[in-house]
């Protein structure tokens, strides 16, 4: 499975025929990846630059990667150990059964899954002790999207957060009691938005340190409305 719809970070889509490579990095779950990790895996890597970017910073991670597309598989294999393709809702590489990471990624993978929380405790085995689980997915409840509902407009489109896609759909409130479910062993010991308050043109005048300020009390104290992006970590 790829990362296929991180668009509210920025993200660049190259087509080769009918074929996508997602190229993207999600710089706000990255920063979440303790330094000094030795082994990643990224499940839905894309063509994965997740694991260029942290290599750059990180030059002794040792990065593996998982997606269902070929041509991704091709890209990634450059800048990661290794690359496999499958199905994550069916069976997995025998490869990982050698492995155990010190972090496993999940960027904006689990709401294109049918079972996500079936999925994840799979790869639970594949996590050492006191290993890192990190967890990005957008917000259904971002307010841009209330107000495409409240409006009536419910479109599936090519990315976003009404993908065509998309299966699950989760709030900040709903991910966190999710990730809570998974397993009596996985405890969440983070969680926190990415997103903005509607300043509108009013972030050009008060400029960009008070509109910083401003966004992050919106994000504490309303961060199901503010927030775009879902953040989670949870350790065995």
């Amino acid at each position: 499975m790829s990362s296929l719809s991180n668009m509210t970070i920025g993200d660049k889509i190259t087509a080769t025929s009918s074929t996508k490579i997602y190229d993207v990095c999600n710089a706000n779950i990255l920063a979440w990846v303790p330094r000094g990790t030795r082994l990643l895996l990224d499940v839905g890597c894309g063509s994965g630059q997740n694991s260029a970017v942290l290599r750059k910073q990180m030059p002794e991670l040792r990065a593996f990667g998982l997606t269902i597309s070929a041509s991704e598989q091709e890209a990634a294999n450059s800048v990661m150990e290794q690359c496999w393709i499958c199905d994550l809702e069916a069976e997995l590489p025998p490869e990982l059964d050698a492995l155990q990471f010190d972090v496993i990624l999940f960027s904006h993978v689990l709401e294109h899954l049918r079972e996500p929380k079936q999925v994840l405790r799979r790869f639970l085995k594949f996590l050492r002790p006191s290993g890192r689980l990190l967890i990005a997915l957008p917000n259904i409840s971002f307010y841009k999207h209330r107000l495409q509902l409240v409006l009536g407009r419910f479109n599936y489109q090519k990315t976003g957060m009404f993908d065509e896609t998309h299966l699950r759909f989760f709030t900040y409130y709903t991910a966190r009691d999710f990730v809570g479910s998974i397993s009596d062993s996985l405890r969440l010991v983070r969680s926190e938005v990415r997103g903005n308050v509607p300043l509108g043109p009013l972030r050009h005048v008060i400029g960009s340190h008070i509109s910083r300020s401003i966004d992050r009390f919106g994000l504490g104290l309303r961060p199901n409305f503010f927030g775009s992006e879902i953040l989670l970590e949870a350790q065995l």
